[in-house]
């Protein structure tokens, strides 16, 4: 029986936040639209991957991430989804959602011989 489901609940620790969220898993036209820009350019540092990276994303983040929940600013307001979209404080926390993103919507060979 295969273990594909449509969405998963996901939650990590940020800045002191138990952030929740759903991902549905990426379709082929989110993969076609972020695989050209995946990869590092030459001489390109991390910090600068990652914002371009997340700035592309941005569309296919929108419709991945649902239930976003659990992120407060130093007053005590919900960050939206929106704003932490926007923000370079965020880069970390979107990185990593892109990276979970893209491990659950690709099936691994290991995992298929299974």
């Amino acid at each position: 029986m295969s273990k594909f489901t449509q969405a998963v609940e996901e939650k990590v620790l940020f800045d002191g936040d138990e952030v929740c969220f759903t991902l549905r898993r990426m379709q082929n036209k989110h993969m076609l639209k972020l695989a050209p820009t995946a990869t590092a350019t030459p001489g390109e540092n991390r910090v600068a991957r990652t914002a371009r990276l997340v700035d592309e994303a941005k569309d296919v983040l929108r419709e991945c991430v649902s239930n976003f929940r659990g992120l407060k600013d130093a007053d005590g307001k919900e960050v939206p989804f929106e704003m932490v979209l926007e923000e370079g404080y965020f880069l970390a926390l979107l990185d990593g959602m892109l990276g979970r993103l893209w491990e659950l919507s690709i099936l691994k060979e290991v995992e298929a011989k299974k």
